[in-house]
């Protein structure tokens, strides 16, 4: 991180719409300026790359819009039946955290799995607040770290 040939980048990319379509949506970290995020978004993965010796990159965590739950949450809440589960979508365990969408049927629609880091919203207004909120912290890393290095000059 240091390194005086080191460069970090974060950007938004694969982002999904509600059929598990991939969406022409990206964005680079810090944002510099207004974007709109598409009606159909569903999900986002943030990814980090990193030029070091060489290029390394790889998804930091995603985004997603919809609700977290579990399997045995939804049971005990008695919403189970009116729930649809994406096909190729392997839950291994009826604790894991689930996110699910509503769809025009009104069924509770499973569509992904939800791992330690990543981040659950609403909807795309808060999307777009989190995705703001993420540049500015990296827009901060990357001042303090540009500080750093002059001190050694």
């Amino acid at each position: 991180m240091f390194g005086y040939s080191d460069k970090i980048s974060l950007s938004v990319i694969n982002a999904l719409d509600k059929d598990g379509n991939i969406i022409d949506f990206q964005l680079s970290f810090p944002i510099l300026e207004d974007f709109e995020i598409p009606d159909n978004i569903l999900q986002v993965s943030i990814f980090e790359m990193r030029q070091d010796i060489g290029y390394q990159g790889f998804n930091s965590f995603k985004i997603f819009i919809g609700t977290c739950s579990s399997i045995d949450e939804m049971y005990e809440a008695g919403i189970l039946d009116k729930t649809v589960i994406r096909e190729n979508l392997h839950i291994k365990r009826l604790d894991k955290k689930i996110c699910y969408f509503d769809n025009e049927k009104g069924n509770h629609v499973i569509y992904t799995t939800v791992d330690n880091g990543d981040i659950v919203v609403k909807n795309r207004d808060e999307m777009k607040s989190v995705l703001i909120n993420i540049s500015n912290e990296f827009a901060c890393i990357k001042s303090s770290i540009a500080r750093i290095k002059k001190m050694g000059e």
